[in-house]
């Protein structure tokens, strides 16, 4: 496996992943007009990398830098049949450097109710819960 930074001929396999992802849920994670995605222009200009395994897309993550030395982690998905791997620890740890390369020293995300297995991977990660009134206080 591999992680590259994202280039536009990648677009097709991460409206594909998203789609496949998006089904796994009674209740739907985007919006209809996000889907496929028009682009991921929302993180280029700040990063955004996909895992490949041969030809296959099997992953994204993506980071927006904020104000105050801060980021938000945006887009971490893996394939289902890649789940339980390192994939998804591969992709993080490409961020966390990139982030500190960058003198990144906050790093935010959100994860809907649904995706416990994301809740578990991020905490045992180091990543600590907070509220919506927590973010806004720094």
């Amino acid at each position: 496996m591999k992680i590259v930074s994202f280039q536009n001929k990648h677009q097709p396999q991460v409206d594909v992943l998203l789609q496949n992802i998006n089904a796994e849920f009674g209740e739907s994670m985007f919006s209809e007009a996000s889907i496929p995605m028009k682009t991921v222009a929302h993180v280029i200009g700040n990063q955004f990398w996909v895992a490949i395994e041969g030809d296959e897309l099997i992953g994204t993550i993506g980071v927006m830098r904020k104000e105050n030395n801060s980021a938000v982690i945006k887009s971490l998905f893996v394939n289902k049949n890649y789940r339980g791997t390192d994939v998804a620890l591969q992709l993080l740890s490409k961020l966390i450097d990139h982030c500190k390369n960058k003198s990144v020293q906050n790093i935010y995300l959100g994860t809907m109710s649904q995706m416990k297995a994301a809740h578990r991977f991020y905490e045992k990660n180091g990543f600590v819960k907070i509220t919506e009134k927590d973010v806004f206080s720094f």
